[in-house]
């Protein structure tokens, strides 16, 4: 299992919205991840171009090559959730992972959880780390909820949501919605 932990900077109590995680890899690789701003749409949008079809799908449910500008606007405006970039210690400007954990608009406790992360760094338990940091997010923000709608064949990550005790909730067009209750680590 990949080391998560808060880089050296950031100091104890810190708000760890903001704070660096530094995560190893199952390759001994280790990354950096930290909270996304409005200045790293050109870094997602070259993640996009390091992502197939297949892994853009998966995440927005079309094979979208890339984010509009409000697309970016949203998913980094903190009033409506929290998005991290992930990138390798080696190469900090490079984006090779996007997580977003978005506050539905109707109801603040459930919090809808998106992953994105580059072909090449997929299968080196990465989405894992990613997911375990949103949950907590999730449950420090007092969020009831973690709530993933994803293709069905995207077995990875439904592995990952079985693990924090995801239950089914509906599919449709291959679509699977996944609801995980918070409050389990």
């Amino acid at each position: 299992m990949p080391a998560e932990q808060p880089a050296q900077d950031s100091p104890a109590g810190a708000d760890h919205t903001v704070a660096r995680h530094l995560i190893t890899l199952a390759n001994g690789e280790r990354t950096i991840t930290r909270l996304a701003l409005r200045a790293d749409l050109n870094a997602v949008q070259d993640l996009h171009h390091q992502c197939s079809a297949e892994s853009r799908y998966a995440r927005y449910h079309g094979a979208k090559p890339r984010l509009t500008g409000a697309n970016w606007a949203h998913f980094t405006n903190q009033r409506r959730g929290l998005s991290w970039i992930t990138t390798p210690e080696s190469a900090p400007h490079m984006a090779i992972a996007l997580t977003n954990l978005i506050t539905h608009p109707n109801d603040h406790g459930a919090h809808d959880l998106g992953l994105l992360i580059a072909d090449a760094w997929q299968s080196q338990r990465l989405g894992t780390a990613l997911t375990r940091l949103a949950h907590q997010h999730a449950v420090r923000l007092g969020g009831h909820t973690l709530t993933v709608s994803t293709h069905s064949s995207n077995h990875r990550l439904h592995r990952i949501l079985r693990g924090l005790g995801a239950r089914h909730r509906s599919t449709s067009g291959g679509v699977v919605d996944l609801v995980v209750p918070l409050g389990r680590t």
